[in-house]
């Protein structure tokens, strides 16, 4: 059994990866949706900073909507509306590109840094080409969202104090800047600042570690004192993340379902296990502390999912830094394989032809199914309208949106840190011309077990409105007892379109049947 035989196998996958993401990635950067929950959320609070010169707006003021990320991303959105893409459709656009070109530029540090450790260029390819396994960059990549551009700020850090076997000062201060960036543009990029200072430490090279923090310090400093200056809220946005309620259960389930269901994972995560232990027990200092990162990633991605608001996004890193891992099991499989026995050698074959019929089939399957912009046709028949709703793309085409990620604010409702008393009032008043609660089947959409309405939003808008019509997504809710212009041209509004005529009975039962009192909320 020829020793190529598994290296064409490894290269035929990631073939298919990049046939598969990079096209679904392209396409995603016109997609009239969103590509991640509330990314419309951030391209708007994007557009309020340019337009009103300020980062964070108040929670507990109009339009009731957390910006939990760090100030950069902000800034940066800002910058770019300013430029040229000053509305809603253009900065979603611009700042998609954005992020996608981060991604690739991730791509292309990953075979530079297996280059600069030493591995041919076969192989340097081969670990990029890994990234393209990734299925959990999938819509992240072409998403406004801080993820990838702090993983790709926080790797160039990392990139940099291993440039070489034993950093210099001024790797280290540039190193730990660009990672100190990094947190401020997402503030859980902890992983590679820690790594690295563990590796200094361990080496006792202890003016490294005090080069490596004053480097990291410096632009948080500098960027909080000018946040203190203009007198933003930003301590109030940074901790909301620390109202979300712990769901180790739904951790473990999530971290399964990536694991086990996506294809290619496995086989990734057992080269970066064998990677990872070569690695470790290597002479090459970069090598352990890569090694390091590997173990430290996992055990960060792992517990940041317990978080309720958690997804597969706090799991890139880790898969990221397993791809740079995955050399070294190439590496020592080829020099082995010769005097590795037919049945072990059988078996691996077996393995990765598993791993490639998995990725056939899904490959296949997201072909076959094309990208359904379910929430285009609601946004368009709903633009101009003073709305409601728990879908933040449509939200934002509505006239002065609120509440544009319920998700969260419904979490900090549950955690005493917001009051929904406006909003409650509004719908008590009929001043929305339509509410939107989004449905999946015949259930409330809900991730991790909370609604994106809060049950005392939920029973206010049933006492308030009846359910009017049933679209892809979502179901439009009108005034009861109230001429509006949409109530009097919703024949006209919604002709042509998928939506359905309504049973509000029906979808009362519904709400009932997803834990909503509706009884007790009516005769509140």
């Amino acid at each position: 059994m020829p020793s190529k035989l598994f290296l064409w196998l490894l290269w035929l996958m990631v073939g298919i990866g990049a046939s598969w993401i990079v096209p679904s990635s392209l396409g995603s950067l016109q997609f009239q949706g969103d590509n991640t929950h509330s990314e419309s959320t951030v391209v708007v609070t994007g557009l309020w900073a340019a337009k009103t010169g300020h980062l964070y707006p108040a929670i507990h003021q109009p339009p009731f909507t957390p910006a939990p990320y760090g100030p950069l991303l902000y800034m940066g959105l800002a910058a770019i509306a300013k430029v040229g893409a000053s509305s809603f459709e253009q900065l979603l656009v611009a700042g998609r590109f954005a992020v996608f070109t981060c991604y690739l530029a991730l791509i292309g540090l990953v075979f530079l840094w297996a280059r600069r450790v030493g591995f041919s260029y076969p192989l340097a390819v081969l670990c990029a080409g890994f990234v393209l396994l990734i299925r959990d960059f999938t819509w992240w990549n072409a998403s406004v969202r801080p993820d990838v551009p702090a993983l790709l700020l926080s790797f160039l850090g990392f990139s940099l104090a291993s440039r070489r076997e034993s950093p210099t000062q001024r790797d280290l201060l540039l190193s730990g800047s660009l990672m100190g960036i990094a947190l401020l543009i997402k503030q859980s990029s902890i992983t590679a600042p820690l790594a690295a200072l563990l590796w200094l430490a361990s080496r006792r090279l202890y003016r490294g570690v005090g080069t490596l923090i004053a480097g990291v310090i410096l632009p948080i400093l500098l960027v909080c004192v000018f946040l203190w200056v203009r007198k933003e809220p930003y301590l109030e946005h940074m901790t909301v993340m620390c109202s979300a309620f712990l769901d180790p259960f739904g951790a473990v389930k999530l971290l399964l379902i990536d694991l086990l269901e996506r294809p290619f994972h496995l086989m990734l995560l057992t080269l970066a296990l064998s990677g990872g232990l070569i690695a470790f027990l290597s002479d090459g200092a970069r090598a352990q502390l890569l090694a390091l990162y590997f173990l430290l990633a996992w055990v960060t991605a792992f517990l940041t999912l317990f978080q309720s608001g958690g997804s597969n996004n706090y799991l890139l890193e880790p898969w990221l830094v397993s791809a740079l891992l995955t050399p070294f099991a190439v590496q020592n499989i080829q020099s082995k394989w010769k005097s590795s026995s037919d049945a072990l050698r059988l078996a691996f074959i077996l393995f990765l032809g598993f791993q490639l019929l998995h990725g056939l089939r899904a490959w296949r399957w997201s072909w076959a199914k094309p990208i359904s912009e379910t929430h285009k046709e609601l946004a368009r028949m709903l633009e101009g309208q003073r709305l409601l709703s728990d879908i933040p793309y449509v939200a934002v085409h509505g006239r002065n949106p609120e509440l544009l990620d319920g998700y969260l604010m419904h979490i900090l409702e549950l955690r005493g840190r917001w009051s929904p008393a406006p909003i409650l009032r509004n719908l008590r008043n009929k001043v929305y011309d339509a509410v939107v609660v989004s449905f999946v089947e015949d259930h409330l959409a809900n991730y991790r077990g909370y609604t994106f309405y809060s049950h005392s939003i939920l029973g206010e808008i049933v006492r308030n409105y009846s359910a009017s019509w049933t679209c892809q997504g979502g179901v439009v809710f009108l005034p009861k007892g109230k001429n509006s212009s949409l109530q009097n041209e919703t024949t006209r509004t919604f002709a042509g379109t998928t939506c359905k005529s309504a049973d509000p009975a029906a979808v009362v039962q519904l709400l009932a049947g997803s834990g909503v009192n509706i009884s007790q909320q009516m005769h509140d």
